[in-house]
């Protein structure tokens, strides 16, 4: 096996290890629900101890956080998109089974692809518009159809779709070159300011617990902090520099299957046959985008690379 081959094989691992790492984030979140922390304290106290630990990586690797102020302001407004986005997120774990929860996380896929195309930065493609009426089929199926314990909380698919729409505008933001070059680990230490600072608010405003009120809580929080905040995040932007953007996002579809095995295992969630076939649909359909520009980004370097021959 050649040195190339090896890095994809690693890059592969990484990527499946991300997607295992983020699949579990629904089960653990809920189990810290159970233990009667509120939402305003795992937000914090995993967020909290997350930057704590990206603090002590970045010293180890003897990495700065000197930024521009272009830079720093533009993180700010992306902190407050990845507020808005955490919390819906988190919150619709209250009220869906896990591999529906990461399913309507998933969707900010589908809703930049929507996105682009309004704003006239992608064709309106027949097969963009036939994965776009698929997803949206989806999750009108998972909407309407009851599941084995009960219907679908209506509330927990708004609050899930909510996360994916602020998270699918901090993504296009990210995209726009100014913090191109940044760290990842600089990028979120950054972009957690606002979303601890709106939980300090809102713990003072509001008479919120901010931080775990006995070791089994801090013990939950301190799993999603290092697995699903640490480990997951490293170990993605790591894999995508081994085997390429695209290769990871694409392996990247594998997060709902682990979810759904999570919560099967762990929460004792059971879907309805509407439920799974609805989710299908939608990981079906982000996984021909992921194909399709796959291909598209392969053609155009191939074109490059002719061009440049020539």
């Amino acid at each position: 096996m050649n040195h190339t081959e090896k890095e994809h094989r690693k890059g592969l691992y990484l990527v499946l290890l991300s997607s295992s790492c983020y699949g579990f984030m629904p089960v653990f979140t809920q189990l810290a629900f159970r233990s009667g922390m509120p939402t305003l304290t795992v937000v914090f106290s995993r967020y909290g101890l997350a930057a704590v630990l990206y603090l002590l990586h970045l010293k180890n690797r003897k990495i700065g956080l000197k930024i521009s102020k272009n830079q720093f302001v533009f993180l700010m407004v992306l902190g407050f998109l990845g507020a808005a986005s955490t919390y819906g997120m988190n919150e619709s774990y209250r009220y869906l089974p896990s591999g529906i929860a990461t399913v309507m996380t998933m969707t900010y896929i589908v809703i930049i692809v929507l996105c682009e195309i309004l704003l006239g930065r992608e064709r309106a493609a027949p097969f963009r518009l036939a994965c776009l009426a698929l997803a949206f089929s989806g999750i009108l199926l998972i909407l309407l159809t009851p599941g084995e314990t009960g219907g679908v909380s209506a509330r927990g698919i708004f609050l899930g779709l909510l996360g994916a729409v602020f998270y699918a505008f901090q993504v296009m933001a990210v995209n726009t070159g100014i913090i191109r070059d940044l760290d990842p680990e600089v990028i979120f230490l950054y972009e957690s300011i606002p979303l601890l600072g709106c939980c300090v608010l809102i713990a003072f405003s509001a008479g919120g617990q901010l931080l775990p009120a006995d070791l089994p809580q801090f013990g939950h929080v301190l799993l999603l902090a290092v697995v699903n905040s640490f480990i997951a995040m490293l170990s993605f932007y790591k894999a995508v520099r081994l085997i390429g953007a695209s290769n990871a996002s694409l392996f990247g579809t594998a997060e709902p299957l682990v979810s759904c095995i999570a919560g099967a295992v762990i929460m004792g969630d059971a879907l309805s046959f509407g439920n799974f076939s609805g989710g299908v649909m939608i990981v079906g359909s982000i996984l021909i985008l992921e194909l399709i520009d796959k291909k598209n980004e392969t053609h155009r370097s191939r074109k490059d690379s002719e061009s440049n021959n020539e």
